[in-house]
């Protein structure tokens, strides 16, 4: 009888946190990067990458004391879904690295920066008309600023191609020439 392999299930990692790992391993060094704000703070010295710090707001970034919610306040059925297994709700993971929050459970509202907006949520309104609560008017800007920055932009081009392929000249037929033969001359 063969008897089945458990394995204990390892809990995912980002994959940041795999390169960092790799790379202590690799350099037998310590890893100093303990949360996502190091790692973009690493990359900020590099100068070509600077802007990255200004792509969205650093983990401890709170309205009103609260994270910002992930899920819209209908996402409230959470607990039926589970309804045959528990109605005790289990604790929602944690998120140390940004200023967002697993669950409806954090700050719904309009002074959310545009960058970490998860959704667009108004009462009485829809969520594709929703967004237009969320702008300085219809299909306007948002009023939260841009939703990022365009951090490869202000990188220098480079001004040789890739791929220099010629793809060579084909015989056209008569019918792409427009010439097309009639049924008596067949």
């Amino acid at each position: 009888m063969i008897k089945p392999i458990m394995c204990q299930i390892q809990p995912s990692k980002d994959s940041w946190r795999w390169l960092f790992a790799l790379s202590s391993t690799i350099l037998n060094t310590q890893n100093q990067c303990q949360h996502l704000d190091d790692v973009a703070a690493q990359i900020a010295k590099l100068p070509d990458l600077s802007m990255i710090l200004q792509t969205a707001p650093e983990a401890d970034y709170r309205i009103t004391g609260l994270k910002i919610a992930r899920q819209p306040r209908r996402y409230s059925g959470r607990t039926s879904m589970r309804a045959k297994i528990s109605v005790h709700e289990p604790m929602q993971p944690r998120d140390t690295d940004t200023a967002l929050t697993f669950s409806m459970e954090g700050y719904v509202g309009d002074k959310t920066a545009a960058s970490v907006t998860a959704f667009a949520w108004s009462a009485g309104w829809n969520s594709p008309q929703a967004w237009n609560k969320y702008q300085d008017k219809v299909g306007g800007r948002l009023k939260g600023g841009d939703v990022g920055v365009r951090v490869f932009d202000v990188m220098p081009r480079l001004e040789h191609d890739y791929v220099s392929f010629v793809v060579p000249q084909t015989p056209k037929s008569d019918l792409q020439t427009g010439q097309s033969k009639s049924c008596a001359s067949l």
